[in-house]
């Protein structure tokens, strides 16, 4: 079994001790390293990530011209996909349990922290369809401004994605709404 967590413990130890070693740049790579080998699969606690992209952070920021900079980049990169799917499957089991209000915000808070994600598509589908549930299981004291909303999502969405994979489904949802709101 590898432990890198008794292997973190010495990297840093050795950097500590030989502050002028020539080893030094690769211990401290290799702290960071550690770090990362602990990180788990996205779908469990992150904290690890997260350690791991500090560590990775200061390692690029400190070393920026190394060779191993190039690694730790990519590390980094590979450490924040992992979040991002984290955060992107928290957003679906919302949506999954029926908790519309609550996918909407997700979303939004999902988009400002991963405003270059590769689910933008998806991700702005799953919200337009929560605006969707929402305006219509909606109580009738709230319904005809929800229903407006969805409306101006499916508006939004159309226009950011007009050859998207879901315009069907966005179409018929506007259209569904648009009824709903003549009824009211």
């Amino acid at each position: 079994v590898n432990d890198y967590n008794s292997s973190s413990y010495h990297c840093q130890n050795f950097s500590k001790k030989f502050p002028s070693s020539e080893r030094k740049e690769e211990m401290d790579f290799m702290f960071a390293y550690c770090y990362y080998m602990q990180s788990p699969r996205y779908n469990l606690d992150q904290e690890n990530t997260y350690k791991a992209i500090d560590e990775l952070q200061f390692f690029i920021t400190k070393y920026g011209d190394s060779d191993r900079s190039n690694q730790a980049t990519k590390l980094l990169f590979d450490l924040n996909q992992k979040i991002e799917k984290k955060d992107f499957e928290i957003v679906k089991l919302y949506y999954d349990t029926g908790k519309f209000k609550s996918t909407i915000s997700a979303v939004d808070d999902f988009l400002n922290r991963f405003p270059e994600t590769s689910f933008l598509e998806l991700i702005m589908f799953i919200q337009t369809q929560s605006y969707y549930e929402l305006g219509k299981n909606s109580i009738e004291d709230k319904k005809l401004q929800r229903v407006k909303e969805a409306i101006f999502a499916c508006d939004n969405f159309l226009l950011d994605f007009p050859e998207g994979k879901y315009n069907n489904e966005i179409v018929n949802i506007y259209e569904e709404l648009k009824e709903i709101q003549n009824g009211l």
